[in-house]
């Protein structure tokens, strides 16, 4: 099944064309087309993974604020004091 092409006019800077005619002489890209298409997909994977993350960091900020109050409140000296533990145990083992 063919996929439907739209063609749309783009103003890019000199440095860029450069980089897109060298990609097509070297071989990479059958054409400017081609590596302009595959820089969009990349552009699209980006968007989708910062979404995800986006997604999982709210989720995750939800889950804590849902798992209500510590019971047992720590100082940032203690907490770190207590990571730092932690890490030396790891570390040591």
């Amino acid at each position: 099944m063919a996929t439907k092409v739209e063609k749309l006019s783009i103003s890019i800077t000199t440095a860029q064309a450069e980089a897109i005619r060298q990609a097509v002489e070297a071989g990479a890209y059958a054409s400017t087309s081609d590596a302009v298409r595959d820089a969009l997909r990349l552009w699209e994977d980006r968007r989708r993974e910062r979404a995800a993350a986006i997604e999982t960091v709210r989720r995750l900020w939800q889950e804590g604020l849902a798992s209500g109050v510590a019971e047992e409140r720590r100082s940032a000296d203690q907490i770190k004091a207590a990571g730092r533990a932690r890490l030396a145990k790891v570390r040591g083992a």
